[in-house]
């Protein structure tokens, strides 16, 4: 009997031992990423003929989950802007660091191309975890075109005749297959 309890005080100890490994990862698990659309991106530059701060907001395009568009003047000069980036929670490293020069950016015209993007990076430091986050710049458009592409007429007429002569075939394929298999069983 003794051996009987023994068994089970070292069942119940490798229970409360995995326990308190799960426990001690639980917070890392936990953790969470920042809420991407709570990040306040603004970007200054000087006006050549004024001499003054101008400054424009950037805003989340909720289309495309982490990514982020900006109009700025065609006048704004491309190797003069400065990068103002913070979340509500201030605990976050975020780079391109407030008051940042970004030197020469490139622009976008109405459509986030997936090339042509400041990145930005926040991390947790508590946990360790980065987020990079995609900065689109235009001088033409005050939100990017999203959506799925319209399609030629003719291209969709192409497909879909295509799409119903494959049906056609696979119908005849079957049947071909049901008759030869009743002449197999008829035979047999």
């Amino acid at each position: 009997m003794k051996n009987r309890h023994s068994w089970i005080l070292k069942k119940a100890a490798a229970l409360l031992i995995a326990l308190t490994l799960m426990m001690s990862a639980l917070p890392a698990a936990m953790a969470v990423a920042p809420d991407w659309s709570d990040l306040k991106i603004t970007v200054s530059w000087v006006d050549a003929a004024t001499g003054e701060a101008v400054y424009a907001d950037a805003a989340p395009v909720y289309d495309a989950e982490g990514n982020f568009w900006i109009m700025i003047s065609p006048e704004a000069p491309l190797d003069g802007l400065t990068i103002f980036v913070t979340h509500p929670n201030g605990t976050y490293q975020i780079s391109p660091a407030a008051g940042e020069a970004l030197g020469y950016v490139t622009v976008v015209g109405d459509t986030i191309d997936g090339i042509n993007y400041l990145p930005i990076t926040v991390t947790d430091p508590e946990t360790g975890s980065t987020e990079t986050y995609f900065l689109y710049i235009s001088t033409t458009a005050p939100q990017p075109v999203t959506g799925e592409p319209t399609e030629d007429p003719e291209d969709a007429a192409r497909k879909a005749a295509e799409e119903e002569a494959a049906r056609i075939a696979a119908e005849e394929e079957a049947k071909r297959l049901a008759e030869e298999e009743a002449a197999r069983i008829a035979a047999e």
